[in-house]
């Protein structure tokens, strides 16, 4: 019902943003950002996920090693 008095033009991104919302989700991963502008979620492309998500993971292995 909420989606339904979202702020984001497309009636189907604004299902996504509110089942995301009710499920604690703080990301959605979509190659159309420009019509969750106005969404409080973070946004991402789907490669730039994978690269933030590439980062993290070589900082957490260069954190290990210097941790051994």
């Amino acid at each position: 019902m909420q989606a339904l008095q979202s702020e984001l033009p497309d009636f189907e991104d604004a299902v996504q943003e509110q089942s995301a919302q009710k499920e604690q989700l703080a990301i959605i991963i979509t190659r159309n950002t420009e019509d969750f502008k106005k969404s409080n979620l973070e946004i991402h492309r789907p490669e730039s996920f994978l690269k933030q998500l590439h980062n993290s993971q070589t900082d957490e292995t260069e954190e290990d090693r210097v941790h051994e």
